[in-house]
């Protein structure tokens, strides 16, 4: 599902799991003080994917965008 310019949300999985079994991941953006705030939540995840699945987010997705953004020219 997708709301334009402020929500995704997306059944999400790791080739690994049982067939069929998915997460949901939602991504929500919201203007703050002339700054957009992301939140995000994962409901689903198997209990024993619960570590793999934190520190994956923290290294292939969040310390890049972090990195990335911190580089980005800010808009006028």
């Amino acid at each position: 599902a997708l709301t334009e310019g402020s929500r995704i949300v997306q059944a999400w999985r790791i080739k690994n799991w049982p067939e069929g079994v998915f997460s949901i991941a939602r991504f929500e953006l919201h203007e703050q003080g002339g700054k957009t705030r992301l939140v995000f939540d994962q409901a689903g995840i198997p209990a024993a994917a619960l570590e793999h699945i934190d520190g994956g987010w923290k290294k292939m997705y969040w310390e890049p965008l972090t990195r990335y953004l911190s580089q980005a020219p800010a808009k006028a």
